[in-house]
């Protein structure tokens, strides 16, 4: 997931195809090689992109359950009284 930072590096790097090439091999170039790893990391850099504590919430439910999470679960998760940022930014709002 680039961000803004990401775009600002592109646009110092020359701002073309050759820009966002050689920005995006650095990114590849910084993952983990394990999966494990790998899958940690992409959690945390999406974790701290989304609105209150979204991204953690489904990753602890995720965790402990035994086959995986229903996109129906999620909502309910999301929507629950007291997850405090939860509707923020989803679109559930409108």
């Amino acid at each position: 997931m680039m961000d803004r930072k990401d775009f600002e590096k592109i646009v110092a790097l020359g701002d073309g195809i050759n820009a966002i090439t050689t920005h995006q091999m650095e990114i590849v170039d910084q993952l983990p090689e394990e999966l494990d790893d790998l899958c940690m990391n992409v959690l945390h850099a999406v974790a701290g992109k989304l609105v209150g504590n979204m991204a953690e919430l489904a990753a602890r439910y995720i965790a402990v359950s035994r086959y995986g999470l229903r996109e129906t679960d999620l909502e309910s998760i999301f929507t629950a009284p007291g997850n405090t940022g939860a509707s923020e930014g989803t679109g559930s709002e409108r």
